[in-house]
């Protein structure tokens, strides 16, 4: 995730403005790496059917992806939608570096670019729903009206709302690194990592995963209690059973087969 110093950002900002950009450039850098990662661990963990393969551990993991959930949801209004005074925001820190462009000509093209990135994102609905559900049940939990009185009504933040204003961020900060080739994943979670052949490319949630499956009794029914599966396998539906192969084929084992 290292880069190279931007000459083009060391060209158009004015020396003074130079340590000021570094400083809560960085800072910025720091907050966005840490909601990508957050994010994609969520991501893998809510994937899991730990309903079907880990009946017994649905409560507990539960508890840590809703924990999970409600991080990413502050963490990216805390850069995306924060109006408290005083506080360093994607967009403020656009304007401020906007500001620190000697030349005008720069200025305007600065903008434009920033412009563009808000158009193809078009984040007014995604941004409104984040900002409403950290504001009305994770930073504070909303009254609940009286006899008679009416309740407001909170949109659900799913996955892909999450995905889509980690894109925004992500773009914006790319906007205001100048396009310094900056990465945001971990070197273990990010895919472009070139590692040396003939090792475990797996991450820490990589294992996790494939431990959470192979410790699934109902993975290793048809091995462990071939009498007991093939009436097991009568109350499963053709999507559990799908689901089911795609874990054994994660942890090398035979697949099992739609109909018997």
């Amino acid at each position: 995730m290292e880069r190279e110093d931007p000459k083009f950002s060391s060209e158009i900002l004015r020396a003074d403005f130079r340590p000021v950009y570094e400083r809560e450039l960085q800072a910025l850098y720091h907050q966005v790496v840490w909601k990508n990662n957050s994010l994609h661990v969520l991501s893998k963990l809510a994937s899991f059917p730990f309903e079907l393969l880990r009946p017994m551990d649905h409560t507990c993991w539960s508890l840590i992806i809703s924990a999970a959930y409600e991080a990413v949801v502050l963490g990216l209004n805390r850069l995306l939608t924060d109006r408290t005074k005083g506080t360093l925001t994607l967009e403020r820190f656009a304007k401020t570096v906007e500001s620190g462009i000697a030349s005008e000509d720069e200025q305007r093209a600065f903008r434009t670019t920033l412009d563009a990135v808000r158009t193809r994102h078009n984040p007014d609905s995604v941004l409104a729903k984040l900002k409403d559900y950290r504001d009305k049940l994770v930073a504070h939990v909303k009254r609940v009206a009286g006899a008679g009185g009416k309740s407001a009504s909170i949109d659900p933040v799913t996955l892909a709302d999450l995905n889509s204003a980690c894109s925004l961020m992500n773009d914006l900060f790319q906007v205001v690194a100048f396009d310094a080739g900056y990465g945001f994943l971990f070197d273990e979670y990010d895919p472009r990592t070139i590692r040396p052949e003939g090792t475990d490319h797996s991450s820490d949630l990589d294992r996790l995963i494939k431990w959470l499956a192979s410790e699934s009794d109902l993975l290793k029914m048809p091995e462990e209690q071939p009498d007991y599966w093939p009436f097991h396998r009568e109350n499963l539906s053709a999507e559990q059973l799908k689901t089911m192969n795609q874990y054994r084929r994660l942890l090398g084992w035979s697949e099992l087969p739609s109909t018997e």
